[in-house]
């Protein structure tokens, strides 16, 4: 199910749940007296503006996050703000629904205290607290496990269908991931390129057997954000912090492998050390010290000229 699908959705719940919500009051409310339900109009109107703007927030930030994320709002190449502005913003929308519910349930409970209206008033609050909290709860879930990527998770896919040209077609991953030749070809880059960009814009991938594939959203967003060049990249990235153990984690399994010129190589890219600190730091791992060179066959010669060795 695509990123727009959901959020769309879950604002059209989110509007669906507080207009039933207001149906199941305005119903009780029309057989009360005309002065009762003009006091209960203004006691729910000193609410209103407090209610407007929280309203208008969550719609601000819903807005932003659509329009950077469709290249509108050139906001540099940093993908986690889209999504968590579309996330909030449709928080914000839900709880104020659910604050909206409480204030006109209170209005009818200082009018009408224990009467028909207030009993559907307090009903009709439950039902939306509970609709709109499990909508929130539901949609930023997805967003924040799907999407965003701290988690960099995506849907579990299986066995690939059809594949068109650059994609993996299998359940879930269809139009949403490329592999690297047509990652390569929406940057208009080299494959260097496309590893650091990886790094540095947190670009999400997957591999698929021997084949790794990458997020073809993050892909375009980069691309109509303005792609920053090679040299600002490396920059940005040896002064990136890295944390001892973030480094551990990236170096050690290279080192378990015996290729300890490639972990010294990730360790130089990640930090900005010069070659003399990353030695240290891998001469303290598992398996970080240089091992002793091979010791070359001895050779000699029998006195027949056959070469011997030991």
């Amino acid at each position: 199910m695509s990123f727009q699908v959901i959020v769309i959705g879950g604002v059209v719940g989110c509007f669906l749940v507080s207009i039933i919500a207001d149906g199941m009051v305005a119903k009780g409310a029309a057989v009360l007296p005309p002065d009762v339900r003009e006091r209960v109009y203004q006691r729910a109107l000193k609410w209103d503006m407090l209610l407007r703007v929280v309203d208008g927030f969550g719609f601000i930030l819903l807005v932003l996050g659509m329009l950077g994320l469709a290249g509108v709002i050139k906001g540099g190449p940093d993908f986690p703000w889209r999504m968590s502005c579309v996330g909030t913003g449709f928080a914000v929308l839900c709880v104020e629904r659910v604050l909206g519910a409480w204030v006109t349930c209170n209005a009818y409970a200082n009018e009408v205290p224990g009467q028909p209206v207030h009993r559907q008033a307090f009903a009709a609050a439950l039902v939306v607290s509970i609709a709109e909290i499990a909508l929130a709860v539901g949609v930023c879930w997805w967003i924040y496990t799907h999407t965003v990527y701290t988690g960099r998770g995506s849907s579990n896919t299986s066995t690939p269908a059809q594949s068109s040209p650059g994609t993996n077609a299998g359940p879930g991953m269809e139009r949403t991931f490329v592999n690297e030749k047509g990652a390569l070809e929406i940057v208009g880059k080299d494959k260097a390129y496309l590893d650091l960009l990886v790094k540095y814009m947190g670009i999400r991938k997957r591999r698929e057997g021997e084949v790794t594939f990458y997020r073809k959203d993050d892909l375009t967003t980069a691309k109509d954000a303005g792609l920053p060049t090679l040299e600002e990249m490396q920059e940005a990235l040896k002064r990136r912090p890295v944390s001892a153990q973030q480094l551990t984690e990236a170096v050690q399994p290279l080192l378990d492998q015996g290729k300890r010129d490639a972990a010294l190589q990730q360790a130089m890219d990640l930090t900005g050390w010069e070659k003399g600190e990353a030695e240290k730091f891998l001469e303290s791992l598992p398996g970080g010290k240089p091992g002793p060179a091979p010791t070359p066959a001895k050779t000699g010669k029998t006195p027949e000229g056959e070469a011997l060795q030991e």
